[in-house]
């Protein structure tokens, strides 16, 4: 994502969008201080997954896949896909491209870990900016494993389905039953 596609994006996003977001939980004095956090652009959504800027399209909220202020306020110049949804269906994300994209924010694991706090995982990218950016998102469960979370001693998610997707995605990491099959020794004798 080069940061002016998204900054064209942040350009459109007008005051009935902030006014939508703050409605729904997101902090005005976080949405307002320092970067953009999301961007506002009509576009197609595409069967595959995927969304192309449309001016007849369908108003959706983007969000890029690596924050633009990353940890500490620092400004983040790594490439990452924008993520876009319907508002009235945040739950169905749509990447830019059809890069390899399994979350938003994808050093949250990384970071919770360090830092020794808890992981936030979001059901969606309206939810994720309820939470200031600080946890992730999962956008594709087909490409997240157990080792892309693991690490922080505690996850935390927003809703009872994104709880049990998490522990799913545990349960069905943990080691198959082990077997030894033994051998027959052929000896002369």
């Amino acid at each position: 994502m080069p940061l002016s596609e998204f900054a064209r994006s942040a350009i459109n996003a007008t005051a009935a969008q902030d006014g939508w977001l703050i409605g729904e939980g997101v902090d005005p004095a976080w949405l307002y201080g320092k970067m953009a956090r999301y961007g506002f652009m009509k576009a197609y959504l595409g069967h595959d997954g995927t969304w192309e800027p449309d001016p007849n399209g369908v108003g959706v909220i983007i969000v890029p896949e690596v924050p633009v202020l990353g940890s500490g306020g620092i400004l983040s110049f790594e490439q990452g896909n924008l993520i876009a949804c319907d508002p009235r269906r945040p739950d169905r994300m749509f990447c830019r491209d059809d890069t390899h994209c399994p979350m938003i924010n994808p050093d949250a694991p990384d970071y919770a870990r360090h830092f020794e706090i808890p992981l936030h995982v979001f059901s969606d990218p309206i939810r994720y900016l309820v939470g200031q950016q600080v946890g992730c998102v999962i956008v594709n469960w087909d490409e997240v494993s157990p080792l892309n979370l693991s690490g922080p001693s505690q996850i935390i998610c927003d809703t009872l389905k994104i709880a049990e997707r998490v522990d799913r995605l545990f349960k069905a990491g943990r080691a198959p039953a082990i077997h030894i099959k033994q051998q027959e020794i052929q000896g002369a004798a």
